[in-house]
């Protein structure tokens, strides 16, 4: 079985917040469980990514920097893949 790297997993979080989602959906289009999820949701948020924009249901979202931190992991991906 091949491993994911860190910076995909990232990009897919980032991506599946965009629009603001409860943590079923991430754990699900990230192809996570919920407890490998939760370091990867903690380092997003404790370096401003993402953030909690309701509490019942927590909802999370991605921050203006995390939309731009998404760019370049994009941008990096497509350089790497050409």
């Amino acid at each position: 079985m091949h491993r994911r790297s860190k910076d995909p997993i990232f990009a897919q979080i980032l991506e599946c917040c965009k629009d603001g989602a409860r943590i079923t959906r991430i754990v699900h289009d990230s192809n996570m469980n919920f407890r490998s999820i939760r370091p990867y949701m903690t380092v997003l948020a404790k370096n401003g990514l993402i953030e909690i924009v309701a509490e019942s249901p927590t909802i999370y979202r991605t921050t203006k920097r995390g939309l731009q931190a998404l760019s370049h992991l994009n941008a990096i991906r497509e350089m790497i893949t050409k």
